[in-house]
């Protein structure tokens, strides 16, 4: 959510006036005190998704540059389940 602490400045943007209203009506529905919240909102999951992305395709790059295992995965598989039966 909403990081009150943060230092607020302005931002105007522009919007068809349906886009508008469909603001106002999904933030008053959603429970947002503004649209301002809303808004905020909105880029603050938007920006973790991404950083989500981000770290995950770090982890699959490194898969991919440690190159092919020599264990086939069946025998990987029953590997990591002989592990979890053993915890």
């Amino acid at each position: 959510m909403i990081d009150v602490s943060m230092k607020q400045t302005v931002m105007n943007i522009s919007l068809p006036e349906e886009l508008k209203n469909n603001a106002k009506v999904f933030a008053k529905e959603a429970g947002y005190k503004t649209t301002s919240h809303l808004v905020q909102d909105l880029l603050q999951r938007e920006i973790s998704r991404e950083n989500k992305r981000a770290e995950l395709k770090l982890l699959l790059d490194q898969g991919m540059a440690s190159g092919i295992s020599k264990t086939p995965p069946k025998d990987f598989l029953n590997s990591l389940r002989h592990q979890i039966k053993s915890v």
